[in-house]
């Protein structure tokens, strides 16, 4: 089954904590505001990450896709 999460950082990382994430699709904008909460906070075990798939565009966007997998 694949299920596509739309969220902002609370709810990802209620899905990251339970291990219910299996893939990443990371967007990285090519500015930085100087503020922001982490992605990835309170994990009980080191969750390794494998990068599948990544794409740079003229804009300077940058698309990442990791595997993930978790790691003590």
């Amino acid at each position: 089954m694949t299920v596509v999460l739309f969220g902002g950082v609370g709810t990802v990382q209620r899905f990251v904590q339970q291990r219910l994430v299996d893939a990443y699709w990371i967007k990285v904008y090519p500015f930085a505001l100087g503020a922001g909460r982490p992605l990835f906070t309170d994990l009980e075990e080191r969750a390794r990450l494998s990068l599948v798939h990544s794409k740079a565009y003229e804009s300077g966007i940058l698309v990442l896709r990791y595997a993930s997998g978790f790691h003590g």
